[in-house]
């Protein structure tokens, strides 16, 4: 009578066949589904913000050829409120914009960017430069102008 206990009577374990690779299980179809629409909607909706911000790089570009290194002059800084106006009405169109002057144009600017720059700091040189291009400017107010435009072309809201 042989012992049941006894490891002679062991077996060699039977590794099961490896799975294939191909074809893949329907959940690896599902998310591969999945994130192919994400990468399209990604795609897509990096391209519809690229083409919707454009006027905002033209305008950087702009403004950058403006400012060019050293302080600029009244006379160099003479193209700043038609840049702004251009890029106003670029961003919320000819109906909003087209008739603002003055006080109300800073309130707009003001209001766009959650800010009271424009009517309370160096932003009302916008009204005054177009009339006095040759007026002596400070190199500090025109760089904190300058400044303050490029931050509102980069994060006005729309």
């Amino acid at each position: 009578m042989t012992d049941p206990t006894s490891l002679d009577n062991l077996h060699d374990i039977i590794p099961f066949s490896p799975q294939p690779l191909w074809p893949p299980a329907p959940g690896w179809y599902v998310i591969a589904w999945i994130l192919a629409a994400a990468a399209a909607w990604l795609l897509i909706t990096s391209a519809l913000r690229w083409k919707r911000n454009r006027y905002r790089r033209e305008a950087l570009a702009e403004l950058a050829l403006i400012n060019r290194g050293s302080p600029p002059t009244g006379d160099e800084l003479a193209p700043l409120p038609v840049l702004v106006k251009r890029t106003a009405l670029a961003a919320y169109g000819r109906q909003t914009v087209a008739a603002l002057t003055g006080e109300p144009w800073l309130a707009f600017l003001d209001t766009s960017l959650s800010t009271t720059a424009f009517t309370q700091g160096t932003g009302r040189l916008l009204i005054r430069i177009p009339y006095q291009p040759k007026a002596p400017l400070d190199p500090a107010e025109a760089k904190n102008l300058i400044h303050l435009i490029e931050t509102w072309i980069k994060k006005h809201e729309t």
